[in-house]
């Protein structure tokens, strides 16, 4: 399948006769590799090649390549045998010397759709290191920019392969009537501790979205339930739902039921939380679901395994808290705009370079509205809701939050990869590009979010330079 071309613009005419003799030898030291590479020689690249000749390497797709950061990202995917494809918004000779030999070009801008439609064309993986120049952009390339780019990769899987290799499918969208049809609420003859029933509405809230909301009157227990009619769904191959949906602050739970759920009274449970008055897109793992007994609640441990083959029927529920369920007034509300499940991935599809600074504002509390406004005075406002949109593509991720940048060479002290927040510090330059390079192939890199930061100590025969892989068989996932 061929390749996206990238049609330039003529270069700037030369100013004089210096200028012409400068971008003449810089063709020729490209057409013949001696191009400089200041990174080379700045960092001690790893040279290993990942794959042999008969291999075909995967085709990764480096955004933000001409900063300092994407340059060595780009140098080590090349000396790995990586394909190599970089994103510049010119094809002047000074951008191209930049990088170097062993890349291809192709010409575009994060605020143009179609030139990353055709920039993502038939590439296996994508590096996205881009970072605003100034607070005043920071929206336009740090948000819209890089949510520009997450969608014209996944629209160009479809467009390349087909609905096979959609990252997500939707199960139901609640503004299609004929969805909404497949859903019902379940309305008990009796309620809990011999409390009056409790009040169950599922309805339409407006054009595309349903609410489920009532009241549980039982003051120490009992739940309600909205569930969809029985019918086979096949979830091989997915790893997990979206849910977008806006709730009370309370927790709901998703449940999912099989065949065997009527013979052996299990089913599979996994809770959801919701924030007070906020539209978000939740990502819930079919890993988290546990099995539990359909009639008293109580874990099952001799269960079997969740078949995500024989998915026979899906429901939400609200219960009453376990811990002070007397403190709870029992009413519920949960609006609900679609689900959809994401597919499983055995590697990172995307490796997004964000930053500590997330880390340590902790925005999850700030609805949209308030992230907008605090992004006027902090751009780590916009790295954080884009983190959000990847998270919620249905895109495999890894998001890296480097410590503030140094420019010393890469494996001088100890890496270390954190998920709690707790530390936080200075990481060179070449040691992030090592990071995103190695979780590439990684499975262990899926769909995980971490700081990335230097030891105050270099490595030693007592405190030895680990690996990073073994780093992040060790992190979260889901986060």
């Amino acid at each position: 399948m061929g390749r996206p071309r990238a049609s330039a613009d003529p270069p700037k005419p030369p100013k004089n006769i210096f200028t012409a003799a400068r971008d003449f030898l810089s063709g020729i030291r490209r057409a013949t590799g001696l191009t400089p590479d200041s990174s080379e020689e700045l960092f001690d690249l790893d040279r290993t090649q990942l794959f042999e000749d008969s291999d075909q390497p995967p085709e990764v797709l480096v955004v933000g390549a001409t900063g300092e950061t994407g340059r060595i990202i780009v140098r080590k995917l090349v000396l790995r045998g990586y394909n190599v494809r970089v994103l510049v918004r010119n094809l002047y000779s000074s951008t191209l010397d930049l990088l170097g030999t062993g890349v291809s070009f192709v010409k575009g801008s994060l605020d143009d759709y179609d030139s990353l439609l055709e920039a993502t064309g038939d590439v296996d993986k994508v590096i996205c290191a881009v970072g605003a120049r100034n607070l005043e952009d920071a929206e336009l390339v740090e948000y819209e920019g890089v949510s520009n780019l997450i969608r014209a990769f996944h629209d160009s899987r479809v467009q390349y392969y087909g609905r096979s290799e959609a990252t997500k499918r939707t199960l139901f969208n609640f503004g299609n009537e004929e969805h909404l049809a497949k859903w019902k609420r379940v309305v008990p003859s009796e309620g809990f501790d011999g409390a009056r029933p409790p009040r169950v509405n599922f309805q339409m809230t407006g054009p595309s979205r349903v609410a489920f909301m009532g009241h549980v009157y039982s003051t120490y227990s009992g739940q309600a339930e909205i569930r969809t009619v029985p019918a086979r769904v096949n979830l091989r191959g997915f790893s997990g739902f979206v849910l977008r949906c806006i709730g009370d602050g309370k927790n709901f739970f998703l449940v999912l039921r099989t065949s065997e759920s009527v013979k052996n009274g299990v089913e599979y449970v996994a809770e959801l939380k919701s924030h007070m008055n906020k539209w978000e897109s939740v990502r819930i793992a079919l890993s988290s679901f546990k099995p539990f007994d359909m009639k008293d609640g109580t874990k099952r441990r001799d269960a079997p395994q969740l078949d995500r083959g024989d998915i026979r029927q899906i429901a939400i529920q609200y219960r009453k808290p376990v811990v002070l369920p007397e403190k709870d007034d029992g009413r519920f509300y949960l609006g609900v705009d679609y689900l959809k499940v994401y597919r499983t991935q055995e590697q990172p599809d995307f490796v997004l370079v964000s930053c500590a600074s997330v880390t340590a504002r902790d925005f999850s509390e700030l609805d949209e509205g308030g992230l907008r406004m605090a992004a006027k005075d902090d751009v780590t406002a916009w790295k954080y809701l884009a983190e959000n949109r990847l998270r919620n593509s249905g895109l495999t991720y890894c998001i890296v939050r480097p410590g503030s940048f140094t420019d010393q060479p890469g494996g001088n002290k100890a890496i270390m990869l954190e998920q709690d927040g707790d530390v936080s510090g200075a990481i060179s330059r070449a040691d992030v590009a090592e990071i995103c390079v190695k979780s590439l192939l990684d499975p262990r890199a899926c769909n995980v979010t971490f700081d990335a930061f230097e030891s105050m100590y270099a490595p030693s025969a007592m405190l030895p330079r680990e690996d990073v892989s073994s780093m992040l068989g060790r992190l979260r996932p889901n986060t």
